[in-house]
């Protein structure tokens, strides 16, 4: 899936900006399965405040230290289901 996705006319030339976002455990093998592509790896669900004492949530600073190069804070598809949080503005 890697290789026919980076070979998309549209992703090589850059008209197209492809982000996968998958789970947290399978962000580092998306990263590996990416690597040398114009593909960004991402996250679905990262935290709306800085590092501290929201256990369990997971900051913009880990994911980019993973390598992840963009998110989605508030996740529409994890709050409204679930109930946690309202989605963060203009994600909704």
């Amino acid at each position: 899936l890697a290789g026919r996705a980076a070979a998309h006319p549209g992703v090589r030339s850059g008209r197209i900006r492809l982000i996968v976002i998958p789970t947290y455990v399978q962000i580092p093998a998306a990263l590996q399965a990416f690597t040398a592509t114009p593909i960004v790896v991402g996250a679905q669900d990262v935290s709306e405040f800085p590092p501290g004492a929201y256990t369990g949530e997971v900051t913009a600073d880990e994911l980019a230290e993973l390598g992840c190069a963009d998110d989605a804070v508030g996740a529409p598809i994890r709050a409204t289901p679930v109930g946690t949080r309202p989605p963060a503005p203009g994600l909704a």
